[in-house]
């Protein structure tokens, strides 16, 4: 019914994006776009609760682990910058 190359990948597929650090590496160009994906997803979410619990006047902090270094905070746009479209 389905190819041997489509059962090999599956598997693969479910299992590397587990964790960061999983001991299954992803083998397949699939499994390596959403490990990519849910790594980009958790530092985003790690990004946004960081400044959520920040100082409100604060221009950067402390990047808080896996991150490293300083996060900046996001530029706000101005109603010159909506007029311009």
């Amino acid at each position: 019914m389905y190819s041997s190359q489509l059962y090999w990948k599956v598997p693969n597929f479910i299992v590397s994006p587990q964790q960061h650090g999983s001991p299954v590496e992803p083998q397949t160009l699939e499994a390596f776009i959403v490990h990519s994906i849910d790594t980009l997803d958790a530092h985003a979410e790690i990004m946004r609760a960081a400044w959520l619990a920040a100082d409100p006047n604060a221009t950067l902090i402390d990047a808080p682990r896996p991150l490293k270094g300083k996060l900046a905070r996001s530029l706000k746009r101005t109603s010159a910058d909506a007029a311009q479209g």
